[in-house]
């Protein structure tokens, strides 16, 4: 019976940086094809179909390297080539006759040779290996296993196994205890079913590429996509994949992000025919320019398609541009960090996730992830805490042996599935750690009012260990140093910036001119100090950085400070004058009240308070307000205001008594009491009256 497959393929990608910028890709793959006779049939073509996705998926700048078992032949994966090294290399191999294990020499030689630093060793067989089974000591099995045993040894190098076994009988099965013996590493079982070989070579290109295999959830709109990215890519990979003519396979037409319209490489198809098998799949890759180096910017990535498609035949990949970044914190012997002291009971291991540019995901990819540490030799594992306000995972671990080696992964169940290398951290006797201060220069030269243009200078302590050079203090030592600056006295301002464990020292004037600096020569002695004594710092004298100070002309040296000072005094003078100036109440008035000798009219309120600029802004003068002909003056307490000199007259009554000598000076009229001007035929009183 004919199998076909709806089912997508799990397709691949990787991403691994060793900087802050999208780079060349630094891994190197070497497969070891068994096609031996045990091999034909469905699980070949099966094999044979995955190997040709793998090669439209890798990166340009991969290497890529297939040997077949059967022959020892080495082939060359031109990636930069795809379609025709698919065609012309791939979907030939057949699988016959026997299985020898040159083959796997002659992948590891290649991987040896090559300057990419992940490189991984893929073995696609059944596992029944003679060159591998110690009843056979003319097949060498010993040296066999001493080869995959070195070879998985080194720091940046892993290999997987892919058990095409369809019996998975564990006694024939060498290959699987060989490994099993060396790193305790399970193989992926198919059991020999196409379905289960295509499905486990995906997670096998998952954990080579560090991708996550379940890819983006996506928007459907006839013949449009819109795939919505939480992180940056460097691209998006598309993988559509039947039992049908590629033909039937739709295209896409154009990719638009950010209003800018993205470049599609591809399409390269795979397809593999047989009697009882048929697959067929198209790989493109989406990616911001041709030759571009930039990210695809997370949010919204339109797809347009010539047709609609079935959305269960095609699989969206996103290549996040990110790493995974371990960094570890305790008291160490060394500066690589690879040897520990014996007091020290923990370290702590911080992973963060960047983007190119060295700045952490958003927070709520970085709740979606999960970090976890894995013990390599008791294959215990743990995760990580989330540090949120941070954007760093923590991870504190016991130093309880001699030695520990320990691996980390970070997986988010959409965008990667990072591992690092296999950390090893050993632990030794260390003398007490000895501190030092190193600076980036120790004489400085400017004018006294040019200090600021000076420039720094950089002040680093360092730890030194034993016969070990200087290296740079971890967190926790620097956490238990300080330094301590003086300027014995020479009216020096310091800026002090901390980064990175560095301090930058800028000198500046001191209160805000360079009126107490001095000019000259000074000295600025730098002093490290342990907090707690973990650091033997006894053995340092203090480190001079000597500072030349040129005078300047009198004005141009204290210009600014006679200007600040006056302006200070203006000041105080200005807001004496606001406080002391006299003012009406809040709500004091003036009640005129006019009578003639036919009618009395009705009281009016004039209010005394005048508008905010004279109340409040204009220091010292009093506050004057005229009603009619009247001018009255605030008072220096809200009893009572004053009836200005200005405007008195013979015919003004206070409280029914004369004015003497009016026009001399001002007279005072308290609350409640009113003032009265008698003309012939009518009289007018003001009443002041203060209603707070």
């Amino acid at each position: 019976m004919k199998i076909t497959y709806k089912v997508l393929f799990l397709s691949l990608f990787y991403l691994f940086f060793t900087s802050f910028s999208l780079i060349a890709q630094e891994r190197a793959v070497a497969i070891v094809y068994d096609n031996s006779g045990s091999m034909k049939g469905e699980q070949c073509d099966a094999v044979n179909y995955a190997l040709q996705t793998m090669v439209g998926v890798l990166s340009p700048d991969d290497e890529l390297y297939v040997v077949t078992m059967e022959d020892k032949r080495l082939h060359t994966i031109n990636l930069r080539n795809k379609q025709a090294e698919i065609n012309n290399k791939i979907r030939p191999l057949q699988c016959r006759r026997d299985n020898p294990f040159e083959a796997v020499n002659i992948a590891i030689a290649q991987l040896d040779k090559s300057r990419k630093k992940q490189k991984y060793l893929l073995l696609l067989a059944d596992g029944e290996w003679e060159d591998l089974d110690p009843k056979r000591p003319k097949r060498r099995a010993v040296e066999n296993k001493k080869t995959l045993e070195d070879f998985s040894k080194q720091l940046t190098t892993e290999i997987i196994f892919l058990n095409l076994d369809k019996l998975n009988d564990d006694i024939r099965n060498t290959l699987k205890t060989v490994l099993s013996d060396i790193n305790r590493q399970e193989p992926l079982q198919t059991n020999g079913k196409p379905k289960e070989i295509i499905r486990h070579m995906g997670d096998m290109a998952a954990t080579v590429m560090s991708m996550s295999p379940e890819g983006l959830g996506v928007e459907q709109k006839g013949n449009r996509i819109v795939v919505n990215s939480k992180v940056p890519l460097k691209r998006l990979i598309v993988v559509g994949q039947g039992a049908v003519d590629l033909s039937e396979l739709s295209n896409v037409t154009s990719v638009v992000s950010a209003n800018k319209e993205l470049y599609v490489e591809g399409p390269f198809t795979a397809n593999k025919k047989s009697q009882n098998f048929s697959l067929s799949g198209k790989i493109l890759h989406i990616k911001s320019g041709k030759n571009s180096k930039k990210a695809i910017p997370k949010g919204d990535i339109n797809i347009k398609l010539n047709q609609p498609i079935n959305i269960q035949q095609y699989k969206f990949l996103p290549e996040t541009a990110a790493k995974l970044s371990i960094d570890f914190d305790g008291f160490f012997k060394t500066a690589a960090k690879d040897v520990v002291c014996d007091s020290t009971k923990f370290i702590t291991l911080n992973a963060q996730i960047l983007d190119l540019e060295g700045k952490s995901l958003d927070t709520e990819v970085l709740k979606e992830s999960t970090v976890t540490f894995k013990n390599e030799d008791s294959r215990k594992r743990e995760r990580f805490q989330l540090i949120a306000d941070k954007q760093q995972f923590s991870y504190r671990l016991p130093v309880n042996k001699d030695r520990i080696s320990f691996s980390v992964t970070a997986k988010h169940p959409n965008y990667f599935n990072y591992k690092s290398i296999v950390y090893t951290v050993k632990r030794d006797t260390c003398p007490l750690p000895k501190g030092i201060i190193e600076a980036s220069k120790t004489d400085l030269t400017a004018k006294v009012t040019e200090l600021d243009q000076a420039g720094g200078l950089t002040l680093t302590p360092k730890i030194k260990v034993g016969n070990a050079p200087p290296r740079l203090p971890t967190a926790s030592e620097l956490a238990d140093l300080d330094i301590e600056l003086e300027d014995n006295g020479a009216g020096l301002g310091l800026n002090i910036e901390r980064k990175d464990g560095q301090i930058t020292v800028t000198p500046t004037s001191a209160c805000f001119c360079t009126l107490f600096t001095k000019t000259g020569q000074q000295q600025l002695k730098a002093k490290l100090v342990s907090k707690q004594n973990k650091i033997d710092v006894s053995g340092n004298p203090p480190l001079t950085i000597n500072i030349n100070i040129e005078d300047a002309p009198f004005l141009q040296r204290y210009g600014f400070c006679l200007l600040l000072l006056f302006l200070i005094l203006f000041i105080l003078w200005y807001l004496l004058g606001i406080i002391k100036k006299k003012r009406f109440a809040s709500g004091s008035e003036i009640i005129i009240t006019k009578v003639s000798s036919r009618i009395k009219h009705k009281p009016r309120s004039h209010p005394l308070p005048t508008s905010f600029v004279k109340r409040w802004l204009i220091p010292y003068i009093t506050e004057t307000q005229m009603i009619g002909s009247v001018t009255f003056k605030a008072g220096s307490r809200d009893s009572h205001v004053f009836l200005a000199a200005e405007t008195q007259s013979d015919n003004m009554y206070i409280s029914g008594l004369p004015i003497d000598e009016p026009n001399k000076k001002d007279i005072r009229i308290s609350n409640g009491e009113s003032l009265e001007i008698v003309r012939r035929n009518n009289k007018e009183m003001y009443t002041y009256r203060n209603l707070e």
